[in-house]
């Protein structure tokens, strides 16, 4: 009986990061507004797998990719922009 309990449960586990992976194929905004109902709703699990998701896609970005996913602007002037950077 524990055997058979394992077993689906790593299956049910497969199917869960299945459709995780599925689910999370959404867009960037949209899954900027998720994450901010999530939180409000307090659905942890779900914030958890959009700041993931959403981690893995500005990982190893440049500053301006990442301004740009993020919509930002770039107010730094150009001398206040290198003391930042020093």
């Amino acid at each position: 009986m524990i055997h058979h309990a394992t077993e689906e449960n790593a299956t049910n586990k497969q199917q869960l990061e299945k459709f995780d992976m599925e689910f999370v194929k959404i867009s960037f905004k949209m899954m900027s507004q998720l994450v901010f109902t999530a939180n409000y709703l307090h659905i942890p699990g779900l914030v958890t797998l959009l700041c993931q998701t959403i981690a893995g896609k500005i990982k190893k970005k440049s500053i301006k990719a990442d301004r740009r996913i993020f919509n930002i602007t770039n107010d730094y002037t150009p001398l206040s922009g290198k003391i930042r950077t020093n």
